[in-house]
Parts: structure tokens; C-alpha cells; sequence
């Protein structure tokens, strides 16, 4: 009789599994489905990013594109490394209080600092934001100083 109640526990167990594995590969697939689609919206995108910097150009605006890649891919080296120290420390929390196994643990963990991760990644975004800011208030004052000196030139 104990064996009955064993396979059921073993069958609920598999039945988790699976039901876990079929909501990443639904995600994995809406993903895939709507990076495969939007790719004309990109080539739209930059159309209009290559007449905006052909304006900015003209107008003496200096437009540092590698720093910008290279900032870009320091945040995000930065917020990988971050979320893969917060899931491998609540993962070993996890795993010792709870005598579970590690694929449980990292599991666990994903799905319980999802919000922190996610939150995260938005305020690195945010900080982009707000350099970009700087960096269109930094324009601004450059077109301004450059339309003085065609007024001073017409009027000279």
C-alpha cells in the first residue's frame, strides 16, 4: 500500500516538472514569436535613428556611439553577474534550509527574486534615461550656441 502512495507522489512530482517546463517553453516561444516579428519595426527604427544622426552631425553635435556600447554592455555584464550572485546565494539558502535538491533550490529561487531582477534591470534603464537626458540638455545648449552664431554672422 505504501508503494501506491509513493507513485502518485512521484507521478505529482513529474506532473510539476512538466507543467514547469511547459510555461519556459511557452515563454522561450512567445519571445522567439515576437523578436522574429518585430524586426521590420527595427529596420524602421534605424531608417529614422540614421536621419537623426545625420541631423546631429550637421549640426556639430559629437556623438560618441562606442562609449555608448560600451556603457550599454557594462550594465549589462553588471546586472548578469548581479542576478547570477542572487540566485547562487538563495539558491545554497535554500538548499540547506529546506534539505532540497539543487535543481529545486535554483528553481525556487528564480521564481522568488524574479521581481528584484526585473526591477533591477528597470533601473538600469532608468540610468540610461537619465544620461540621455544630459546628453540632449548638453545638445540643446549646442544648437543654441550654433543659431547665435548664424545670427551673428548674418547680421555682421
Amino acid at each position: 500500500m505504501a508503494k501506491i502512495f509513493q507513485r502518485t507522489h512521484d507521478l505529482d512530482d513529474i506532473l510539476k516538472w512538466l507543467n514547469s517546463l511547459t510555461e519556459i517553453f511557452t515563454i522561450i516561444f512567445i519571445s522567439v514569436f515576437h523578436i522574429l516579428f518585430s524586426r521590420q519595426k527595427f529596420q524602421n527604427c534605424l531608417k529614422r535613428f540614421d536621419i537623426i544622426d545625420n541631423t546631429l552631425l550637421k549640426l556639430g553635435a559629437m556623438t560618441d556611439y562606442e562609449k555608448l556600447r560600451r556603457k550599454v554592455m557594462w550594465y549589462a555584464l553588471g546586472w548578469i553577474v548581479t542576478v547570477i550572485l542572487i540566485i547562487y546565494s538563495t539558491t545554497l539558502l535554500l538548499k540547506n534550509q529546506y534539505n532540497s535538491d539543487i535543481a529545486s533550490a535554483i528553481y525556487c529561487s528564480c521564481l522568488r527574486d524574479y521581481c528584484f531582477h526585473i526591477n533591477l534591470l528597470g533601473d538600469l534603464i532608468n540610468a540610461s534615461i537619465l544620461e540621455l537626458v544630459h546628453f540632449l540638455r548638453t545638445l540643446t545648449i549646442h544648437i543654441i550656441i550654433y543659431n547665435y552664431i548664424i545670427i551673428i554672422k548674418t547680421v555682421v
